[in-house]
């Protein structure tokens, strides 16, 4: 079975609570470029898919596609959340919620 894609609603969420920037802390890197280009990558905090960063077999489809499961982040600061011993998920979740308050 394919993974479900995140919901419109959701990705609307995410970009007006991002400040079209990146959620990394001290990242200002944008998410859209000042052409309207995307350049940004959403990012699961629990991953989406069996074998993936952080994944929790507990969790069901709508939750993983779920704007509290989802941040936008830079490219680089994306592959640098992969390392799952640094990024935990509570960490994320923390970056996320200081992010978009």
């Amino acid at each position: 079975m394919s993974r479900l894609a995140p919901k419109q609603e959701t990705i609307r969420a995410l970009f007006a609570l991002s400040g079209n920037q990146c959620a990394f802390p001290g990242c200002s890197h944008l998410l859209i470029s000042n052409k309207g280009t995307f350049i940004a990558q959403l990012c699961h905090i629990e991953a989406a898919n069996k074998g993936g960063q952080r994944f929790n077999p507990n969790q069901s489809e709508e939750e993983r596609r779920s704007q509290s499961n989802l941040l936008l982040l830079c490219y680089a600061h994306h592959r640098e959340t992969d390392d799952e011993d640094e990024y935990t998920r509570e960490r994320l979740w923390e970056m996320k919620k200081a992010h978009e308050e």
